[in-house]
């Protein structure tokens, strides 16, 4: 029998449920949390404020040129030594290298070298974005369909402490909730050839 829970109960489940769901973007990026996104390039401009995506990180990054037919560049990731270290942020040629940092409000992306004229050219970039903040408990949570099992598991085991629970039936519940988490990050990594060089046998 399910028992009712009460208004404080319910307030201290959401809260666990949005810490976790904020918690698994370290675990990302999730293939549902991958998006694409379009910042198009200003001439002699080194800094661009990713203030509607506000991705989280950004997993890689392609310069479009105007060239017909149209050609994606990749582009080298830095560090934030890398970047800052550089002598002269103002040098201008093609774009090849980005900075990102993640800054909460306003994350900022970072090119170099700069265009010294623009017209259309774009830096096009995959980023993992945010869950969507869970703000009430009859919310549709921002994640698939397959995953719900998975979020109530791993809820019943955080809730655990808070119960002071420890017994035959929560072990069972922390043994799924982990074998669940694993099962969905597996489902969630793209697959991949890994080609290895051969060998012949004379």
């Amino acid at each position: 029998m399910g028992a009712i829970v009460s208004a404080d109960e319910g307030a201290a489940a959401k809260l666990e449920l949005e810490l976790m769901l904020k918690d698994w973007a370290h675990k990302g990026p999730f293939l549902f949390t991958k998006r694409e996104g379009t910042q198009t390039l200003v001439a002699n401009t080194a800094n661009y404020t990713l203030s509607t995506t506000k991705p989280i990180r950004i997993i890689e990054a392609r310069y479009r040129s105007t060239a017909t037919p149209q050609n994606d560049l990749p582009m080298q990731p830095l560090t934030r030594d890398e970047y800052f270290g550089y002598p002269n942020k103002t040098a201008t040629g093609t774009p090849t290298t980005f900075y990102f940092d993640p800054q909460a409000a306003n994350p900022v992306l970072y090119i170099w070298p700069l265009l010294s004229s623009a017209t259309t050219e774009a830096v096009i970039y995959t980023y993992q974005r945010r869950i969507e903040n869970v703000d009430s408990l009859n919310n549709n949570l921002d994640i698939p369909q397959e995953h719900l099992g998975t979020v109530g598991y791993a809820l019943a085991a955080r809730l655990l402490d808070d119960y002071g629970v420890a017994d035959a039936v929560s072990e069972r519940i922390l043994a799924r909730s982990e074998a669940m988490i694993q099962s969905a990050m597996d489902f969630e990594r793209e697959e991949f050839l890994f080609m290895r060089p051969g060998f012949y046998r004379f």
